[in-house]
């Protein structure tokens, strides 16, 4: 079986309930696909919305689990066994989830969000906000196509790779040797 994985709260703006429209859309494309959105919090109006929606389209297109307060390694887990990654979120600022997919060399699915294109540098599938049935055709083709998964996948190694020398700290420290004449 296929799985997407949705990591992120499940709030509005990330677009929770436009992913499931975009996964019914798409269960009809990929026969078997699963979703599993992990985040929180537990309760209230949108996670109702958000489980009724998720109810009635694993009626008739496809399972979807709702993971609350899951330990690290269930959420490993769920990235080691996914096939792919995706949000719909409108508003990001950093992004953890496709630095974690990344680092899980899954690809990802994202709208063309500044924050998102920053951390992905050119790694990820650009989803466009508000056309589910168009999302899913994006990613029905790109599941189906393992030259262009495999391209992608290679350049999501060499940005995350990128990413980890950047967060190490040793660029600051090379500068800062530089400009104290520390070689």
């Amino acid at each position: 079986r296929q799985r997407l994985l949705f990591v992120g709260r499940l709030v509005r703006h990330k677009g929770v309930l436009e992913l499931l429209d975009l996964f019914e859309a798409l269960a009809h494309a990929l026969p078997g696909l699963a979703l599993d959105l992990v985040g929180g919090p537990s309760a209230g109006r949108y996670v109702d919305a958000v489980r009724e929606r998720a109810a009635a389209i694993a009626e008739g297109a496809g399972p979807v689990s709702i993971h609350h307060g899951i330990s690290d390694g269930a959420l490993k887990y769920l990235y080691e066994t996914a096939t792919a990654a995706i949000t719909l979120t409108r508003h990001e600022g950093f992004c953890v989830p496709a630095l974690d997919a990344l680092a899980f060399n899954k690809p990802i699915f994202a709208p063309p969000l500044p924050a998102i294109r920053e951390v992905l540098g050119g790694a990820g599938f650009e989803l466009p906000l508000d056309a589910p049935d168009a999302a899913a055709a994006i990613i029905a083709s790109t599941l189906a196509d393992d030259t262009t998964l495999a391209s992608r996948l290679e350049r999501g190694r060499q940005r995350f790779a990128e990413l980890t020398t950047l967060a190490a700290g040793d660029l600051i420290l090379a500068a800062l040797a530089t400009a104290t004449g520390q070689h």
